[in-house]
């Protein structure tokens, strides 16, 4: 949802929500890209230096679960997703704070 405002013939863009999904922050392996979350972070940073607020809503919490907990035998597809799923959202969001702590002041009210 982008809210913008017109001033003297030019667009400006006040807010935006952001929905990175798995396919976008995931190799065609399946495992966390980090260099394109890098990238993504770098472009979101630039969005709000220049005021702009911005929410961000992320997938990807099973690919950094997968990536950390190897599950032996059988179980049920849906709780393996589950699984990896609460396993990998706290790397995921580790991943995001460290990426946005570099960014400087801009980036400061992410958290």
């Amino acid at each position: 949802m982008l809210f913008l405002f017109s001033t003297n013939d030019s667009i400006v863009l006040k807010r935006c929500v952001i929905k990175i999904g798995s396919n976008v922050l995931t190799t065609s392996g399946g495992a966390p890209d980090l260099e394109r979350l890098e990238a993504l972070v770098d472009e979101i940073a630039g969005l709000m230096a220049m005021g702009v607020q911005v929410l961000l809503i992320s997938s990807g919490a099973v690919a950094f679960g997968r990536q950390s907990k190897s599950l032996k035998g059988k179980a049920d597809p849906v709780l393996r997703r589950q699984l990896f799923a609460s396993v990998g959202q706290i790397p995921l969001m580790q991943a995001y704070a460290s990426l946005f702590s570099g960014m400087g002041s801009a980036s400061d009210s992410c958290w």
